[in-house]
């Protein structure tokens, strides 16, 4: 079982295909080896589980066809409906992406989809800007199987609580916050949300969306597992049932500790 990361950049296929003693390359050259290999015919694209692909090029297509087993898939959130037929047939249980963009201006967005069967853990890069209304993820509690929910925009907070009471398989709803703010106002929906252990609000910089990703693909530990352990320990009892900062406070709370 491969991971593959392709970007712009680099290109690394850890403990797989043998590209040179060492199994992290960069530059063009070295993503350019794979299109190759992809069109030879002697890439071992089906072997890939693991598939994180970056950059502005017309590679993306290609590649996801070349990978049809990928389970656990991260792209560029800038990537559009063009390869929404290549995504749609994968085995996905875990998907990082702007949803979207990859459904496009004209498909609804419908998690009914087979491509969402299989789906345990999605994390959404989308945000407001673009003509989309919050309430159409509130669908999201669709998803049979999922698991793990995060989103990486304060926008889409109306949906969070009603997501959560509707979702009872739902383990963590994670709010990754880059620049950490007012998640949480004080407000009696806000109460619930802070109430709801499963609810967790976790400080990401803009330069870790993919460091986490990567580094759970090769170890398994990743910023799902850590949410889980934050929350089982606020339902135990170990930490404030009121706390849903995992690794620090937002601003709000930071002041109101400095008064």
């Amino acid at each position: 079982m491969y991971a593959l990361c392709l970007s712009r950049l680099s290109c690394r296929l850890p403990g797989g295909q043998n590209f040179g003693s060492n199994p992290s390359y960069t530059g063009r050259s070295r993503c350019a080896k794979v299109l190759d290999m992809i069109r030879s015919e002697s890439f071992p694209g089906s072997a890939v589980r693991y598939l994180l692909i970056q950059g502005d090029d017309n590679s993306r297509a290609v590649l996801l066809s070349a990978c049809p087993l990928v389970e656990n898939l991260w792209i560029n959130p800038d990537v559009g409906p063009d390869v929404f037929p290549q995504i749609e047939v994968l085995p996905l249980k875990r998907l990082y992406c702007n949803l979207s963009f990859i459904f496009g201006p004209d498909r609804p967005l419908d998690f009914t989809r087979p491509m969402f069967a299989a789906l345990t853990h999605l994390e959404l890069l989308d945000n407001l800007w673009y003509d989309i209304e919050a309430d159409a993820f509130q669908n999201l509690s669709l998803i049979p199987n999922l698991t793990h929910l995060a989103f990486c925009n304060t926008e889409f907070k109306d949906v969070w609580l009603p997501l959560l009471r509707e979702c009872a398989a739902l383990r963590v709803l994670v709010v990754l916050e880059c620049n950490l703010g007012h998640v949480v106002t004080g407000d009696p929906d806000d109460e619930a949300l802070v109430q709801d252990p499963r609810f967790v609000e976790l400080h990401r910089g803009t330069n870790q969306y993919t460091t986490d990703w990567i580094i759970g693909a090769h170890s398994g530990v990743d910023y799902w597992l850590r949410a889980e352990g934050f929350v089982a320990k606020r339902r135990s009892g170990e930490i404030d049932a009121r706390q849903y900062w995992l690794n620090r406070p937002p601003r709000r709370v930071l002041s109101e500790l400095e008064c």
